[in-house]
């Protein structure tokens, strides 16, 4: 069974990536989409980080002046741990509480992204800003990983 997945993998691999290649009849397009989806259920049973807070979700201050839109704050909490995070026009700044050094993983939803590592108080920045959906996976020193959901920024 193992030799005969390595001879469609070799054969998905060597394809010229177009929709009308295929694989014993099965359409490489389909095959790819089987595997990606695969993928993503290795992390199914991991328990997201709640959304604590959303300052989005708040009613706008009436007679701003100056055009200026505010950072955006985001608060997420899993267990005893907590997220905060404040969305820019100059960049995300994050930060883990309690303060703990901790390995970030900024992903997009077609799986590139940016990896960092805070600061031993747990504060870390991305530059530029973002836009679009995307989610934080933070690994802590006790192997836990807090995980948030997908947010629109």
């Amino acid at each position: 069974m193992d030799d005969e997945l390595m001879t469609m993998l070799h054969r998905a691999l060597a394809g010229d990536g177009t929709e009308a290649a295929t694989v014993d009849g099965h359409p490489l397009r389909a095959i790819v989409e089987a595997g990606l989806a695969a993928w993503s259920w290795r992390t199914v049973d991991e328990e997201l980080a709640e959304l604590v807070y959303d300052s989005a979700d708040q009613p706008a201050f009436a007679g701003l002046r100056g055009g200026r839109v505010p950072p955006r704050h985001l608060t997420f909490e899993h267990g005893g741990t907590r997220l905060e995070l404040e969305a820019g026009a100059n960049g995300l700044l994050g930060q883990i509480l309690p303060p703990q050094a901790v390995h970030v993983h900024l992903q997009g939803p077609d799986g590139s992204g940016q990896q960092l590592d805070s600061d031993g108080q747990g504060r870390f920045m991305v530059e530029p800003a973002l836009t679009g959906p995307v989610r934080l996976r933070c690994s802590l020193p006790d192997a836990d990983t807090l995980v948030t959901g997908w947010v629109l920024l």
